[in-house]
């Protein structure tokens, strides 16, 4: 979404403007990357504690999304309060209420490495409740691009977050903070106001801060490569 005065998220969103396939880091958008985390957790590929539902302050190792890990690759966290999303330039009309924060790490690798200049960060969205997989379509997810330039081309390859950066709700509650960030991993620190739901995995199974590192992940996931068949003559 663009909003008016190049907001990152205003507190009335319905004023914003919907761009379909709009992001420029996911293929399903003008990009070439990944598909956000909230949508790997609906096609199946993050799953258990994968994804962690941030329910207190709390403090969480974030692992690049572009690797197979054990560790959290997805944070959850309720907004104070549920917003209406963007109804300009939105041709299907069917944008959920906007009730949840999404965190993930991007970092140029894998499929990732064909998005030039994108840097290690945290990326932030705005986005209805988890669906499961069987659901009629996937529900939009806005990116809330932390350094917006004018116009309606909105450049998300700098869009998240770098160490000592923050994103605070419009309306106070929730703040997101990046400690530290760097290929292998972020530190994300969740103030939640009067938070006391704890932290639970998406298997609804409770999850220990700060959770596990780097060396839980596996190889990227990005194109492969075939080298061609030799066919006896």
């Amino acid at each position: 979404m663009t909003c008016p005065s190049s907001a990152i998220f205003p507190d009335d969103p319905t004023g914003c403007t919907h761009h379909e396939y709009g992001s420029s880091i996911s293929f399903m958008g003008r990009g070439a990357g990944h598909p956000s985390a909230y949508h790997k957790v609906q096609q199946g590929w993050l799953s258990k504690c994968n994804g962690v539902k941030v329910g207190s302050t709390a403090t969480v190792t974030l692992l690049p999304l572009e690797m197979p890990c054990d560790g959290v690759q997805v944070l959850q966290i309720k907004a104070p309060k549920s917003r209406q999303p963007p109804s300009s330039g939105d041709r299907q009309g069917q944008g959920k209420p906007l009730t949840h924060y999404y965190v993930e790490l991007r970092t140029p690798r894998g499929f990732d490495a064909g998005l030039k200049n994108l840097a290690p960060s945290v990326m932030v969205y705005a986005g209805p409740d988890f669906v499961g997989s069987n659901a009629n379509g996937a529900p939009y997810v806005y990116l809330l691009d932390q350094t917006p330039e004018a116009g309606n081309n909105a450049n998300l390859i700098n869009g998240g977050l770098l160490a000592g950066q923050s994103f605070v709700d419009p309306a106070g509650g929730v703040t997101i903070k990046v400690n530290s960030v760097s290929q292998d991993k972020a530190e994300v620190a969740v103030t939640l106001e009067g938070g006391a739901g704890g932290l639970t995995c998406l298997d609804g199974t409770a999850f220990t801060a700060p959770g596990p590192d780097q060396t839980s992940c596996g190889l990227p996931v990005g194109p492969r490569r075939f080298q061609p068949r030799s066919w006896p003559s």
